[in-house]
């Protein structure tokens, strides 16, 4: 999925990196732009295996220590743990359709350390179950010269109107699960 529009704006986002981080030689410029382009081809491959529901991709562009924060307050998961619960969604047709999960990427920010082996970057994202959806990783370029996720942060953006309502439902569930009601309002 990488249309001649994404790599423009990954181009152009890349080239506002390295003008704003003040490269001012074309070889500098050039570092940036392969720095830019590197790491958010790897997070777009990552969704992409997600979405053709390839294990072996998906894991190989992460490191063997990953850091996955799902979107409940129960989910954290670190190295072979994610693993182990990826891989019932990648082992043929689930209720995300054939591939495990499908988030697609809409807008991408990057920025990378001074000496440009890590790479912090948050994305809007679509999904068709959830909507609007936000990712946040750090990224890190091994001694192989591939990007690698290190650590990934899922979230449901909430608008601010709403914000109290949704952390009042937050607290009334808790409380449901700390009596051991599992059952949702209105079951």
């Amino acid at each position: 999925m990488n249309t001649p529009q994404r790599t423009g704006i990954v181009l152009a986002a890349c080239a506002a990196i390295s003008v704003g981080s003040g490269c001012r030689t074309q070889k500098a410029l050039n570092s940036a732009l392969s720095r830019g382009i590197g790491a958010t081809t790897t997070v777009a491959h990552w969704h992409n295996a997600a979405a053709r529901g390839d294990l072996e991709v998906y894991q190989s562009l992460m490191t063997d220590d990953v850091v996955f924060l799902g979107t409940d307050k129960t989910e954290r998961w670190v190295g072979d743990e994610f693993i182990e619960f990826c891989r019932p969604y990648f082992n043929g047709p689930t209720e995300y359709g054939e591939g495990a999960w499908t988030y697609r990427p809409v807008e991408w920010h990057i920025s990378f350390s001074d000496d440009g082996r890590t790479a912090w970057i948050d994305e809007s994202l679509i999904n068709e179950s959830y909507g609007n959806c936000r990712g946040t990783g750090v990224l890190v370029l091994g001694d192989d010269d591939r990007w690698r996720i290190a650590h990934y942060s899922l979230t449901f953006p909430v608008p601010n109107e709403i914000a109290k309502s949704v952390v009042e439902q937050i607290k009334a569930q808790e409380a449901r699960d700390a009596a051991g009601l599992m059952e949702s309002p209105g079951e």
